[in-house]
């Protein structure tokens, strides 16, 4: 018999893992929100129309709560929760922070088993986070003694689960923060500088092939056999016409070139393709453009 489950925040990534969870077979006590009209539209995705509420009292007969609020709203919506439904010792609550360890949740009441759950995944939309849910991978930390049940729903959820310590979160996070929202990011700069060589229109088109094959690459061999490149190369003179053009036509993006260039420098060098004449060389020329910008 799986738990009896409610829902605080039922935002894109609470109504995905609800949604899933329930689809699993978890019964579903409250769906709450702040907003009524919101929440029973998140209720409807979820299949439980008739468990939308904005009283978290109606948590009180739930034997696991997820807590899919903002980071920053996680510590005062357990306040909350333990002041009005008062879970006791049976029950477990979840929140989905990356970043927060579980014990941002602990208050003087608290009788409850804590943990936090995160998918390593991107939540664009519930429905698009509740298709790439399956697959993906899950870390857990909290109490030790709520790690099997942890487990269990990462599984009805299609993850895999892994466990990390509390104080390596905010690790953890800044490495998710870097393999997805960075990427975005630097993507986003990669198409503006081919932007400004044409037609801004297919940039992102255009740069696909080559971005699928290095992503590809680099999962399946590892950065360091999978490095392309001038850098690997030791091509120097390459660099160096890369940070002119920078210099010239797009000055805000030669910081995070030379960083990012300084970074591969250190990769190619692992990878025993770069000696040292060349990658010293290159190193000196990203020096020599940092402190002239």
């Amino acid at each position: 018999m799986k738990p009896r489950l409610a829902l605080i925040g039922p935002g894109r990534v609470g109504q995905a893992v609800t949604a899933r969870l329930r689809g699993c077979g978890y019964p579903i006590a409250a769906v709450v929100g702040r907003d009524l009209q919101r929440t029973r539209a998140a209720a409807e995705f979820i299949g439980a129309e008739l468990m939308a509420t904005t009283d978290i009292r109606r948590c009180a007969s739930a034997q696991l709560i997820l807590l899919a609020v903002g980071d920053d709203q996680i510590a005062t919506v357990a306040r909350e929760l333990f002041a009005n439904a008062a879970p006791g010792s049976d029950c477990t609550i979840i929140h989905f922070s990356g970043l927060h360890p579980a014990q941002v949740m602990r208050t003087k009441n608290c009788r409850s088993a804590l943990l936090s759950l995160h998918p390593l995944q991107t939540f664009a939309s519930a429905a698009s986070g509740l298709e790439r849910l399956p697959g993906s991978y899950c870390a857990i930390e909290g109490d030790a003694t709520a790690y099997p049940l942890g487990r269990q729903i990462a599984a009805d959820l299609g993850c895999n689960a892994f466990t990390i310590a509390s104080s390596d979160k905010a690790l953890y996070h800044a490495a998710a923060c870097m393999a997805a929202n960075f990427v975005t990011t630097l993507l986003d700069a990669s198409a503006g500088l081919l932007a400004a060589c044409g037609d801004g229109g297919i940039a992102l088109a255009v740069m696909r092939p080559l971005v699928e094959a290095a992503l590809n690459n680099t999962l399946e061999m590892g950065g360091e056999q999978a490095l392309t490149g001038p850098i690997v190369r030791g091509d120097s003179t390459t660099v160096a016409s890369h940070l002119d053009a920078l210099k010239q036509r797009q000055p805000q993006l030669l910081n995070i070139y030379i960083q990012l260039a300084s970074q591969t420098v250190e990769l190619a060098q692992r990878s025993r393709r770069l000696d040292s004449e060349r990658s010293a060389s290159i190193k000196a020329l990203l020096g020599n453009f940092k402190q002239a910008e």
